[in-house]
């Protein structure tokens, strides 16, 4: 498995090349640095930004999902995708 994780971290950095920071973690490894995003949908506006953040990969992924927190304070608490321990909720409607 660390194989395929290893493989994996090279190509998230390779679609991501702001995340350059990679370290062990206790129970995992984590990934940090400048995620930019542009997204929009046809009847939408575009929404194009980045955000400094810090990816924790744990161990045993992908039976348990990694956990991603902004690590800025640019993404305010309110906002209806930070779950109570700041982490980002993953799972936005497209």
């Amino acid at each position: 498995m660390k194989r395929e994780l290893d493989e994996e971290i090279a190509e998230l950095q390779r679609v991501h090349e702001g995340l350059s920071h990679v370290r062990p973690e206790v129970n995992g490894v984590a990934l940090s640095g400048r995620l930019a995003f542009d997204a929009s949908t046809p009847d939408g506006p575009r929404i194009a930004n980045s955000f400094e953040v810090r990816l924790s990969i744990p161990d045993v992924y992908p039976e348990m999902l990694p956990t991603v927190r902004e690590t800025e304070g640019a993404i305010e608490r309110s906002w209806g995708h930070v779950n109570q321990d700041g982490t980002l909720c993953l799972e936005v409607p497209i």
